[in-house]
C-alpha cells in the first residue's frame, strides 16, 4: 500500500472519530445522524448532477454512499478533493 493511500486511510479514521464524538455529545443524537446522512447522499446527487457539466463525478457506489452518510456534506467535500487531488491528470 502506498503511503497515499495510507494517509487517505488514517485522515477518514479520524474524522469518523470525531464526527461520532460530536455526534455522541448531542443530546439528538438518532435525528443529527439521520439529517447528515440525508445532507450528505443530497449534495453527492447534487454533485453528480451539476458535475456532469463541467466533468467532475464521483461515482454512486458503495464506499461514496457511506461516506456521504457518515460524514455528510464534508465527505462529500473530501472525496471531490481526492477525486480532483488523484484522478485528474
Amino acid at each position: 500500500m502506498n503511503s497515499g493511500k495510507t494517509i487517505l486511510i488514517i485522515l477518514f479514521g479520524v474524522l469518523f472519530i470525531a464526527q461520532t464524538v460530536l455526534l455522541l455529545k448531542n443530546k439528538k443524537f438518532v435525528l443529527c445522524s439521520l439529517l447528515t446522512a440525508v445532507q450528505g447522499i443530497c449534495a453527492l446527487l447534487a454533485v453528480n448532477l451539476v458535475g456532469s457539466l463541467i466533468n467532475i463525478r464521483i461515482p454512486l457506489n458503495f464506499w461514496s454512499l457511506g461516506v456521504s452518510s457518515i460524514f455528510g456534506i464534508t465527505g462529500v467535500i473530501m472525496m471531490l478533493f481526492i477525486n480532483i487531488l488523484f484522478l485528474t491528470h
